[in-house]
């Protein structure tokens, strides 16, 4: 039996990040900010700057000022609803076989949201339909399956993810989401099977060490963890990924598992 320690406690926000690593990806319009003038006129864009005399409004990327005495009212949404948005609009692109635009819809959720790994997620997902590796069907089950993971949702998610790894055995990405979605519920030994399958399907994956490691040391198995972070951090290495190096080293001295 795993033994719990109590100074990991952001062990789930890192297995979240090691998913897909940083990512950086340009910004769209996600029309979700709305001005209404004292003309009825309803203005869709995204409010760039307002102050107490003036907002200003890009729409299609056309910026204008409106003085406030010409505003009847200003509805404007956070960076994560907005980023929740374009990620839904992105889904629908891919129902109408438009699969740019999707990468572009979940680009602009990328940009607007860069603390939420779901999106670079539901972006690798698309790239992987267009090689072949998975089919459009399971393209929208594995992206309705990652609103649940956003809403934190991991029972609801885990049947999508499960119906995708039935039909495709090998698509190791699917066993990485999968093992970490348990290990987010507190399902250990799960979350070992599942990653240790990624890590048998593809070996060259660090994402699946990083994780794994993540698990190992929330247990308190050190010397494991140590092994995993270690193949890792090499394995970036040879990706040029210094951002995640950086991330898995931090952790580790977090964790005291530096020697």
């Amino acid at each position: 039996m795993f033994k719990k320690v109590k100074y990991l406690k952001n062990s789930g926000m890192l297995v979240i990040i090691f998913l897909f690593g940083a990512v950086s990806y340009g910004n769209i319009g996600v029309f979700a900010d709305t001005i209404t003038l004292k003309s009825g006129e309803k203005l869709e864009g995204n409010i760039t700057e307002k102050t107490d005399k003036y907002v200003k409004i890009d729409i299609s990327g056309v910026p204008i000022t409106y003085f406030l005495d010409e505003v009847e009212s200003i509805k404007q949404k956070s960076n994560e609803e907005k980023a929740l948005s374009a990620y839904k609009v992105g889904m629908g692109f891919i129902n109408d076989g438009r699969y740019k635009d999707a990468e572009d819809s979940f680009s602009g959720a990328i940009s607007l949201d860069k603390n939420n790994a779901v999106y670079p997620l539901g972006l690798e997902i698309i790239k992987d339909l267009q090689k072949g590796a998975i089919d459009e069907s399971a393209c929208k089950e594995l992206l309705k399956g990652c609103l649940y993971v956003v809403a934190k949702r991991f029972e609801d998610a885990l049947p999508f993810f499960e119906k995708i790894a039935k039909k495709y055995p090998d698509y190791p990405k699917v066993y990485l989401i999968m093992g970490s979605s348990y290990f987010l519920l507190g399902k250990n030994d799960e979350s070992v099977a599942y990653l240790e399958k990624v890590i048998a399907i593809d070996p060259l994956d660090p994402g699946a060490y990083s994780v794994l490691g993540v698990v190992y040391s929330s247990q308190g198995l050190m010397n494991e963890a140590k092994k995993s972070f270690g193949k890792a951090i090499e394995l970036f290495r040879q990706k040029g990924d210094e951002v995640n190096i950086k991330r898995i080293e931090d952790y580790m001295r977090n964790a005291k598992l530096q020697k």
